[in-house]
């Protein structure tokens, strides 16, 4: 055949074998599947953000839901009922019970969860006058003391440990401020455990743990979500709140890459810096640059989470340099191929047939 021990043959011989080399490659390239442009490429396959922890809006992970000023169970309240003949009305302290009720000496049950100070006193004062216990009477209530929840803090966080928090306020944005608040170091997820009702309220924790993808906790009854501090707004506001013996655990940041390999000089894994994008070209560029200035096609295999097949983004290198949308903010996982294109293999098949080929004493290149 033609195309066997190629540097023995004549010139002919091998512009035929380069010509063939030429219409296999072009019919190759045509066979290809379509692919996504970099310069087109929808939202939902858009590289995320990562920021730092510190620098998510904590307010954004409240239970707006909950009403500081409203009485709820447990709360320890003082009641006080002058009918005008006292000298000095005597403060009567009685506690919400989880049926949200307080029994008022001579009054009686009165459901009071819910309201405010005021409302308290308005409802108080009416049912004491429609059960015939007073004509007129002046009620006031205070507030004494608030239930507290016990909810525990541990992982990335700057005091982890055990908090008595007020119940009206035992939030997800409570918890991290009571633990000090997020470390350099703290991913945004974050995993909230909870007890199943009727349950022991401490619930046990290992704090000995090295796999930030594992949970420290042992005991794996009750409830469990996973909140992204970036984005709350998928998670129902009520989700945010704690209850007696919520665990809430602070994942440590993941480190994050991507991996450049092809047609460049030191293909390798390339760290995304921390609070920072990592472009396409740069990537490249710190796995060597490309091997040969003829090395243009690149590919970027992408799979985002929540997607069960990777996608691919094709752009070339003199694109990536002139338009910011194809010189593309990469995804961790991210894998970057600098591809051999058709022009470059026939190039280098053209070099080493006239290399190898025609000897030495012909240099073309």
């Amino acid at each position: 055949m033609c195309f066997q021990g190629l540097h023995n043959k004549t010139p002919t011989c091998q512009f035929a074998y380069v010509t063939a080399l030429v219409g296999t490659l072009l019919a190759f390239a045509g066979c290809n599947n379509r692919v996504i442009q970099a310069t087109n490429l929808p939202s939902q396959y858009v590289a995320p953000y990562y920021p730092s922890a510190n620098q998510i809006d904590l307010s954004r992970l409240s239970n707006d839901a909950s009403d500081s000023e409203r009485l709820a169970g447990g709360d320890l309240i003082g009641v006080t009922i002058s009918s005008g003949l006292e000298e000095k009305p005597e403060i009567k302290r009685v506690r919400v019970n989880e049926s949200g009720e307080v029994n008022v000496p001579i009054v009686g049950i009165v459901p009071v969860a819910g309201l405010t100070l005021d409302e308290a006193e308005k409802l108080i004062g009416d049912e004491s006058i429609q059960r015939r216990k007073f004509v007129n009477p002046v009620v006031t209530v205070t507030l004494e003391k608030r239930r507290m929840r016990k909810v525990a803090v541990f992982g990335a966080i700057s005091r982890p440990g055990t908090y008595e928090i007020p119940a009206n306020k035992c939030d997800l944005a409570a918890a991290i401020a009571a633990a000090g608040g997020l470390t350099a170091t703290a991913d945004t997820t974050v995993q909230i455990r909870s007890p199943k009702p009727n349950q022991p309220q401490v619930q046990t924790v290992s704090h000995e743990f090295t796999d930030p993808t594992q949970t420290p906790l042992l005991n794996q009854s009750g409830e469990s979500i996973e909140i992204d501090l970036t984005r709350p707004e998928e998670n129902r506001r009520e989700q945010f709140e704690l209850i007696d013996g919520s665990i809430v655990m602070v994942r440590e940041k993941r480190p994050r890459a991507v991996f450049v390999t092809g047609m460049v000089r030191s293909p390798k894994k390339v760290d995304i810096p921390e609070n920072s994008d990592l472009r396409l070209l740069d990537a490249i560029t710190m796995a060597g640059g490309r091997s040969t200035p003829f090395a243009q096609k690149i590919k970027v295999i992408r799979t985002l989470d929540g997607r069960a097949a990777p996608i691919s983004i094709m752009t070339t290198y003199s694109k990536a340099k002139k338009d910011g949308s194809a010189n593309l903010r990469l995804a961790a996982g991210d894998v970057v191929s600098m591809e051999e294109t058709t022009g470059l293999l026939v190039f280098e098949a053209i070099r080493s047939v006239f290399s190898f080929g025609i000897g030495a004493s012909v240099p073309v290149f």
